[in-house]
C-alpha cells in the first residue's frame, strides 16, 4: 500500500470540495526527522501534527501543497 490515501468530501452544493490525504504515520515521523527543525517549531506550524501521526486526522490537500518546502 503507499504511504499516503486521497479522499474527497464535498462540503456541500456549490461550496469546493475538500481533499483530505491520508499519511500514514511512518511517513509523518520520517517527514519530522528529515526536517531536522525542534517538534515544537513543527507543532507550532502544523497544529494538527500530532493527530494525522497518529491517524485521528488527515490533513488537507491544500495544507499539505502549501506547506510542502517547509517539512
Amino acid at each position: 500500500m503507499p504511504p499516503y490515501a486521497v479522499s474527497c468530501t464535498h462540503s456541500g452544493r456549490g461550496k469546493p470540495m475538500t481533499v483530505r490525504v491520508g499519511v500514514k504515520g511512518e511517513l509523518i515521523a520520517w517527514a519530522i526527522e528529515r526536517s531536522r527543525l525542534p517538534l515544537e517549531d513543527l507543532l507550532f506550524r502544523f497544529p494538527s501534527l500530532t493527530k494525522w501521526g497518529h491517524g485521528d486526522a488527515n490533513p488537507t490537500l491544500r495544507v499539505l501543497a502549501h506547506h510542502l518546502g517547509v517539512v
